[in-house]
């Protein structure tokens, strides 16, 4: 008898084991998704600056010229 409910608890152990595992699965799938959501966004983000800084030297370019 008692070894049957050994079985069984380490049975339901497992499964929950495994469906914590699937559960961290689909996080880890979730949060690489939103790593390389993030990455692009970055990327944008340092072209935009880039290009925002090189109109702020042609805008100041073009300040010394007008003096």
């Amino acid at each position: 008898m008692q070894e049957n409910i050994d079985s069984y608890s380490k049975e339901i152990s497992i499964q929950e084991l495994f469906e914590q595992c699937q559960s961290l699965q689909k996080e880890i799938s979730e949060l690489k998704r939103h790593y390389e959501k993030l990455a692009k966004l970055r990327e944008k983000l340092i072209k935009v600056h880039a290009q925002e800084g090189r109109v702020l030297k042609r805008k100041s370019n073009r300040n010394n010229y007008d003096n």
